[in-house]
């Protein structure tokens, strides 16, 4: 008995059947190399299907064309068609400075007071685990880190995040220390700056820390801070004077950002 050929009828199969030897001079075909032929018909044939298959069809194409590239989604695509399928977007306030300014206290303050979520500064974290100097190898690791834990924190946040400094100071540092910083760096602070920054003054005492190192050079840091904020066109407010004052003027200036809202 022949084998079924898997072809539709009408086609002239040249295989053997089961059990036999095919003859070296005829096939089943009828003249000399019908057989040969008839595998190159099996062969083109099964080419030719795998690759309609595996051409694109125009619907993909199109299918496509509605996915923009980055962040494009269909819930980013259908909040732009019906603006009440939109996500708020947080308004992000950034408490940054010198080192002993009390950025973390007053960080800590007003998002108790705003009851919102708080972004701890990741490069003490990170400085504590490494009990060693930092140095330029290190810089990489502390912004992706920074960068980690702001996008932990921003799928709880309401209306309101307070981030206890951002990749800014990671630039202003890495500049300050090394005399460069990553380039890939610099564009993520760009993207991810804050609505409005603080920018702690230095006229309180300084307090020790085994992680401050420069408490004789406050000027040259408060310096480096505003003409980075300068430089970066970014919004920010100068926070001076004694506690009271420092968060009565903090306060007064997340306000405003919160009565005008996003722009």
């Amino acid at each position: 008995m022949k084998r079924k050929c898997p072809y539709p009828a009408g086609h002239r199969c040249t295989r053997a059947p089961k059990g036999q030897k095919p003859s070296p001079r005829r096939g089943e075909g009828g003249r000399v190399g019908d057989r040969e032929r008839g595998r190159e018909r099996h062969e083109k044939r099964r080419v030719y299907g795998i690759a309609r298959l595996s051409r694109p069809s125009p619907c993909y194409a199109s299918l496509a064309s509605l996915s923009p590239p980055g962040r494009g989604n269909a819930a980013s695509r259908l909040s732009k068609l019906n603006p009440t399928l939109r996500k708020p977007v947080p308004i992000r306030i950034t408490i940054t400075g010198p080192e002993s300014t009390g950025k973390s206290t007053l960080a800590a303050d007003l998002a108790q007071h705003y009851d919102c979520v708080l972004v701890p500064e990741f490069s003490r974290h990170y400085a504590s685990e490494k009990l060693s100097p930092l140095d330029a190898g290190d810089v990489n690791a502390i912004a992706a880190g920074q960068m980690e834990s702001e996008d932990g924190a921003a799928k709880g946040a309401g209306k309101l995040t307070i981030l206890d400094t951002d990749l800014l100071s990671t630039v202003v540092y890495s500049h300050h220390y090394y005399n460069a910083c990553p380039q890939w760096i610099e564009k993520e602070a760009i993207r991810r700056a804050a609505d409005l920054y603080l920018l702690m003054a230095i006229d309180v005492p300084w307090i020790a820390d085994p992680q401050r190192d420069r408490g004789d050079r406050r000027e040259e840091m408060f310096a480096l801070f505003e003409e980075r904020l300068e430089s970066l066109q970014l919004p920010y407010a100068t926070i001076a004077g004694d506690w009271p004052q420092r968060r009565h003027a903090a306060m007064d200036a997340i306000q405003r950002i919160l009565d005008r809202g996003r722009t």
